[in-house]
């Protein structure tokens, strides 16, 4: 039986661990020499707080983890869902938060636009007019240069400072909205 106990007691790592503490190591040699009830009482004592403490400790980085992978995921949430610049506004849109912003417009063909709405007073077809009017300044914008002014997507880039890809996109868009609001409609 004591062999068992001694056997225990060199394999078990919470005993091991118990029993590297000074304290401890001299509470069990006296309960072992003096088995008194004193001497176990105060052993067992000492244990149970040993005891204790690992399973808090266990329990507390338990709980760190998950609230630090919790944590992560509420942060990659809202990063995902921060404002960038360049996001359409809407989905079926290529306007962005950065052509609503106000800025220093230094080409004349561009305030030209913005101050009488020419794409509209060149309309002669009052569906197609109604149309055009429920597209953005940008969409419009980019007809007007498109067609009046007989630019390429990429000129039409450098004159709005945008990607030629942004440019392309919102042109399609525009003609796509504009397809679906006259679908149905005979033009004259």
């Amino acid at each position: 039986m004591t062999n068992l106990i001694k056997e225990i007691f060199q394999n078990d790592r919470v005993i091991k661990a118990f029993l590297k503490n000074n304290q401890n190591l001299n509470l069990y040699l006296k309960a072992l020499n003096d088995p008194s009830r004193k001497h176990i009482q105060k052993l067992n004592q000492a244990f149970q707080f040993f005891y204790f403490e690992i399973r808090f400790r266990a329990y507390v980085s338990k709980n760190l983890y998950f609230y630090s992978i919790n944590f992560d995921k509420k942060r990659k949430k809202e990063c995902q869902s921060e404002l960038t610049l360049d996001q359409p506004l809407k989905i079926d849109e290529a306007v962005t938060f950065k052509d609503m912003m106000i800025a220093e417009r230094n080409d004349p063909i561009l305030f030209y636009i913005e101050q009488t709405n020419r794409i509209e007073e060149r309309i002669e077809n009052i569906h197609l007019y109604h149309a055009v009017k429920k597209l953005t300044y940008n969409q419009k914008s980019i007809l007007y240069l498109a067609y009046a002014q007989n630019l390429s997507d990429t000129e039409i880039a450098i004159r709005l400072n945008k990607s030629q890809q942004a440019v392309s996109k919102a042109r399609s868009r525009a003609i796509k909205k504009l397809r679906l609001t006259l679908k149905g409609r005979v033009l004259h």
